[in-house]
């Protein structure tokens, strides 16, 4: 079971830096993680850490709210702190964005745009 214990971005977790694109996090959240092999994780995203919640290009953004899921914020701290290998981290960010009830055709879109474009921030 995956799943968050903090909800959406927008209950104040996050705050944003004066006129940047760069946020903070405010409070930790956390992502647990059990997978059919039964290997467990618990992925803790501290306060202090900052984001752009995704590098997703600007023109992408109408599509893709950066702000609306946590997941991409989570995808950003495990990318950079390279807790998993790139592929598991790009399925994690597919977890996450499906807990958050973002739609699959959109996940997929994600999926395959990190997967392209990835490699550049991992």
């Amino acid at each position: 079971m995956q799943k968050f214990t903090t909800a959406l971005a927008n209950n104040g977790t996050l705050r944003k830096i004066n006129s940047t694109n760069r946020w903070v996090v405010q409070e930790p959240f956390v992502w647990y993680i059990d997978y059919f092999d039964h290997s467990k994780w618990e992925v803790v995203i501290p306060a202090g850490y900052g984001t752009d919640f995704g590098t997703i290009p600007r023109p992408f953004q109408i599509f893709f709210n950066p702000t609306a899921h946590l997941a991409y914020v989570l995808h950003d701290y495990i990318y950079e702190y390279k807790m998993f290998s790139r592929e598991d981290c790009d399925l994690i960010l597919v977890d996450a964005l499906l807990a958050e009830w973002m739609n699959k055709a959109w996940v997929l879109l994600v999926w395959l745009s990190v997967r392209a474009f990835g490699s550049l921030y991992y």
